[in-house]
C-alpha cells in the first residue's frame, strides 16, 4: 500500500508532465508559454477542499502508524471510519450539468461502460491471485523480504492500472479525472484497503497485528 502510493504520487504526475511537455513542443514546435502548459485542473472550492483532505489523510496516516508499535483491528476500525466520513464528504459535491436531459446515446453506451467494468474489475481480481503468489515465490527464492517485494513489485503492479488511465487522461484534456484517480486511490489505500486488512480478521476470531517498527527503514 505504501509503494503503491510512492508510485501513484511520483511516477504517473512525473510520467504525465513529461510527456505533456513533450506532446506540446511537438505541437508547437517552439518554446511553450507558461500559460500554454499546465497539468494543474480547476476545481470548485468544495471539490478541492475536500481533495486536499484525502490527500492530508493519506500523506499523515502513514507517518502517524509508522511510529506507533503495533496496528491492531482498532486501527482497522478507526481507518475504514476516515474512509466512510470522506465518501459521505464526497457525495455531497454537486456541480451543475450542462443539460437537463442526458442523451439517449449516451444512456446506451453508459451499459457498455458498467459491462467493461464489471470485466475489468474481474480481470483485476483473477491477476490479484496470480501476482500474490509469484512475488511470494520471488521472496521467498531470492531472499529478499516480503516487505521489500510489496513496496516495488507489487507497487508498480498494482499501479498499472492508474498509471494506464492517468496518463490518457493527462493526453486529452482531463487533469482532473486523472488527479481525482491519483489522490483517490492513495486514500482508498490507506484507509479502506488497511482497515479492512487489519479489521476484518477480528470479525472471523482470528485477529492479527501488524508491527510497524519493520517500515521506519
Amino acid at each position: 500500500m505504501l509503494g503503491s502510493n510512492i508510485v501513484n504520487i511520483t511516477v504517473i504526475i512525473g510520467l504525465a508532465a513529461i510527456l505533456l511537455y513533450v506532446k506540446s513542443r511537438r505541437k508547437n514546435n517552439t518554446v511553450m508559454q507558461s500559460h500554454e502548459f499546465t497539468m494543474i485542473p480547476s476545481f470548485a472550492k468544495s471539490e478541492l477542499s475536500n481533495l486536499h483532505f484525502g490527500l492530508f489523510i493519506s500523506s499523515i496516516i502513514p507517518i502517524v502508524l509508522i511510529y506507533i508499535n503495533t496496528a491492531t483491528w482498532i486501527v482497522g476500525l478507526v481507518l475504514i471510519s476516515i474512509f466512510v466520513a470522506y465518501m459521505y464528504q464526497l457525495s455531497k459535491v454537486r456541480l451543475p450539468s450542462e443539460n437537463g436531459q442526458v442523451p439517449s446515446e449516451e444512456k446506451n453506451r453508459l451499459k457498455h461502460y458498467l459491462l467493461f467494468t464489471i470485466l475489468g474489475a474481474l480481470g483485476v481480481v483473477i491477476s490479484a491471485y496470480f501476482l500474490v503468489e509469484s512475488a511470494v515465490g520471488i521472496a521467498q527464492s531470492v531472499g529478499i523480504p516480503q516487505t521489500v517485494i510489496g513496496a516495488t513489485i507489487i507497487a508498480l503492479g498494482t499501479s498499472l492500472p492508474e498509471l494506464t488511465l492517468d496518463l490518457k487522461s493527462f493526453l486529452r484534456g482531463h487533469p482532473g479525472l486523472a488527479y481525482g484517480d491519483i489522490i483517490g486511490s492513495s486514500f482508498v489505500n490507506i484507509t479502506l484497503i488497511l482497515g479492512v486488512t487489519l479489521f476484518v480478521p477480528a470479525l472471523i476470531g482470528t485477529p492479527m497485528t501488524m508491527d510497524m517498527s519493520v517500515f521506519q527503514t
